[in-house]
């Protein structure tokens, strides 16, 4: 990568509606400096799946292009996240050291995201699921090590992962997300989409505030619209936690991050349903992304992008270790 000075990472989330590209600069130590984050309508790519890979890659293209324009830097390679289906988390015997969980992904997938990349002119530095992105951006350590649900809610999946010790030990992907909303509002009310979500937004933020009084049976269809989805959704995420069992093994509670987490009041009528406490990742939690912090649906690509820093920094240390090793050759003990 060139056009700036210095060493650069590069995260990639291959999204449902948006494909998210976040350039960093590493600096000394464990510093980095986000140079830009951009988002470009997403295709080919449906349910957190890649389906078109020719689709997929031209919006892969035109989301870099954009990202490397602004940031100045020639991006040949990513690390990149994606929300994937039928994942199967097996747990690991054998000593302490060596016990854990291990996760098998769906190979056709994984070949089909790593085309799409390939075919937009850039090589795979690496591939790991949003959750897992998400948890190293945003867990705090006390988090970690109790056991957090990771809650992702994007446009047409909802992913909820327990994780525990950065490993996620259980992982369900429910076939819905708050996109369904805006086309249930879009069909019932016979409108646009991008006016459906607009409703949307007002319902959650202040329902029966001042701007449905003037229309009283708009609101009445709205409130049963949006109700009758938001219910389904909070349905679907109580049983599959309970299925995982994760409402007693999760004491840090649930992380909520994703495009769906910043709908007006979703959070908390999502922690009344389930009796646990839900927060949306604060400024601390995006260290050191902090002014990125009112943006939860950028939590995954920021966390891709960090762990391409930390792969980076892997890298220079085998590099440095090799040197040193080397140099120890050239020298002759009297």
């Amino acid at each position: 990568m060139a056009g700036v000075e210095g060493e650069f990472s590069v995260g990639l989330d291959v999204g449902s509606a948006n494909i998210s590209v976040a350039v960093g600069r590493t600096g000394y130590g464990k510093t980095i400096e986000l140079l830009t984050l951009v988002q470009y309508p997403s295709l080919g790519v449906r349910k957190g799946m890649v389906v078109n890979i020719d689709e997929a890659s031209r919006a892969i293209s035109q989301a870099v292009f954009k990202a490397g324009a602004r940031s100045g830097v020639d991006i040949s390679a990513a690390f990149a996240g994606f929300t994937c289906t039928g994942a199967r988390i097996l747990a690991v015997d054998g000593p302490v050291a060596t016990s854990g969980w291990t996760m098998i992904l769906p190979s056709n997938q994984v070949d089909n995201l790593s085309a799409a990349i390939e075919k937009a002119g850039l090589a795979v530095d690496g591939i790991m699921l949003n959750c897992q992105a998400v948890a190293r951006l945003a867990l705090r350590e006390a988090e970690v090590s109790l056991g957090t649900v990771v809650l992702d809610l994007g446009a047409e999946t909802t992913s909820i992962a327990l994780v525990r010790n950065r490993a996620v030990e259980d992982l369900v992907v429910l076939p819905v997300g708050s996109g369904h909303i805006t086309s249930d509002l879009a069909i019932g009310l016979h409108t646009d989409l991008q006016r459906a979500e607009e409703l949307k937004r007002s319902y959650l933020s202040r329902p029966g505030g001042d701007d449905w009084d003037r229309d009283p049976s708009l609101q009445s269809l709205v409130n049963n619209i949006v109700g009758a989805r938001v219910d389904e959704i909070m349905e679907l995420i109580r049983d599959a936690l309970e299925g995982m069992g994760c409402l007693a093994r999760a004491p840090g509670g649930i992380l909520f991050v994703g495009g769906g987490s910043r709908l007006p009041g979703l959070g908390k009528i999502l922690s009344g349903k389930l009796d646990i406490s839900v927060r949306i990742p604060d400024g601390e939690n995006f260290a050191p992304f902090s002014d990125m912090s009112g943006h939860p649906e950028h939590a995954a690509v920021l966390g891709l992008l960090l762990s391409d820093a930390d792969r980076r920094r892997g890298e220079l240390n085998v590099r440095s270790v090799g040197l040193i090793d080397r140099i120890k050759g050239l020298i002759r003990k009297p």
